[in-house]
């Protein structure tokens, strides 16, 4: 799975951590950045159609994000079959209880 990864909350080097810690299980990062703002309140997946099923199960599983926040979006345009919205709720995910080890 080809990720890109986007910081939607400001705080500084969340991306970076999420990154981390997909890159080490087995997801391919394609890019790390900014999101177009920081108001994003609710961490979000947005996928392409592309993607398997089995693949969407997986990140599911990996991230811990809620499944109403994986959204399908044909039209978005995104570098990879995943783009992630890291929103200020982060602190709240199990990802990023991961990522604290």
């Amino acid at each position: 799975i080809r990720i890109s990864i986007l910081n939607g909350c400001g705080e500084s080097g969340v991306a970076k951590k999420f990154a981390d810690f997909f890159e080490a299980n087995r997801y391919e990062i394609v890019h790390v950045g900014n999101a177009d703002n920081y108001d994003y309140n609710e961490t979000t997946v947005i996928y392409q159609e592309s993607l398997s099923k089995n693949s969407v199960k997986r990140l599911e599983k990996d991230s811990g994000i809620k499944k109403d926040r994986l959204i399908q979006d044909p039209a978005t345009n995104t570098i990879g079959d995943v783009k992630l919205i890291i929103g200020k709720d982060y602190k709240e995910l199990e990802l990023y209880k991961k990522t604290q080890i």
